[in-house]
C-alpha cells in the first residue's frame, strides 16, 4: 500500500483497542439559536459529527 493509497474501515470492524488523542480542532460549531429550540424538540436535534483521519499500523 502507497503513501498515497487509503482503506476505509468502520470502528466495529477493527478488533484491538484504538485510542485516539486530538491535538487540534478547526471550524466552529454552529450556534444554536433560543428560538430554534422547539423545531430541534419536533425534528430531533442533529449533532455534530467528528471525522477522524489516522494510520492503523499492524505490528
Amino acid at each position: 500500500m502507497g503513501a498515497n493509497e487509503f482503506r476505509f474501515f468502520l470502528s466495529c470492524d477493527i478488533n484491538s483497542p484504538v485510542t485516539f488523542r486530538v491535538e487540534k480542532l478547526d471550524g466552529n460549531l454552529p450556534v444554536k439559536k433560543s428560538s430554534d429550540s422547539v423545531v430541534f424538540f419536533f425534528l430531533g436535534e442533529k449533532k455534530p459529527e467528528l471525522y477522524i483521519e489516522c494510520a492503523c499500523i499492524v505490528y
